[in-house]
């Protein structure tokens, strides 16, 4: 029997459409099989989410990319170890967030205001433990 997946990336309800479609006018020996792959996907996001919120791989890969532009900004104002625990803290409220576009300059412009201010506000609750 032959297989037919309907993905939607914008889940706006066009798969489902063309699913119901595809359902009234397919060949018996065809078969839509979105449900069975929903429901795989569901279950092994429920499964592995522990997993998915604990890597940091999206950390360190925004980590890398803002530093390289706050190291050269802040040159002589701030000890790169300084720009990065900044940064890295920073960069920290947002690793629940789903990777968006508009993390990365929020992050970069929170870490800027920062780094300008006389003390570093991301990094003192940490100090104050040392």
């Amino acid at each position: 029997m032959k297989q037919v997946l309907f993905v939607c990336n914008h889940n706006a309800g066009r798969s489902q459409i063309a699913q119901a479609l595809f359902e009234r006018h397919a060949p018996d020996d065809v078969r839509a099989i979105r449900y069975d792959i929903e429901q795989r996907v569901r279950t092994l996001v429920v499964d592995r989410l522990g997993e998915i919120r604990t890597d940091r791989t999206a950390h360190q890969l925004r980590l890398a990319r803002l530093l390289p532009d706050l190291v050269a900004e802040f040159d002589g104002r701030r000890t790169p170890d300084e720009i990065c625990a900044c940064a890295d803290a920073i960069l920290a409220d947002y690793d629940d967030a789903p990777v968006r576009s508009f993390l990365l300059p929020l992050a970069t412009r929170r870490t800027r205001e920062c780094l300008q201010a006389d003390t570093c506000a991301a990094t003192a609750p940490a100090a104050a433990f040392l």
